[in-house]
């Protein structure tokens, strides 16, 4: 239950746009449980953040764990898009 109060806490953070207050509370979940979000939610607070390398290495490891997260694909396919890497891929 701790995690799921830090993944929605996070939410709250990201929602109130303070991604680097988003980025501890899931740090904080991360050590709590495997939760099945958590590397998107990573991927949002570091991509408005400007880190886009990390960014689209927590989209990387959501795909992994779900490959079908829609949310996941449309943000690293984003990135790719606005920074010029691979665009299409």
């Amino acid at each position: 239950a701790r995690a799921e109060a830090m993944i929605a806490a996070a939410q709250r953070a990201l929602a109130a746009d303070e991604p680097d207050r988003a980025l501890v509370y899931l740090e904080e979940a991360a050590n709590e449980q495997d939760v099945a979000d958590l590397e998107y939610g990573r991927a949002v607070a570091l991509a408005r953040l400007g880190q886009v390398d990390r960014a689209l290495e927590a989209c990387e490891r959501q795909l992994r764990r779900d490959p079908d997260h829609a949310q996941a694909r449309a943000l690293r396919q984003s990135l790719l898009e606005q920074h010029g890497v691979g665009a299409g891929v």
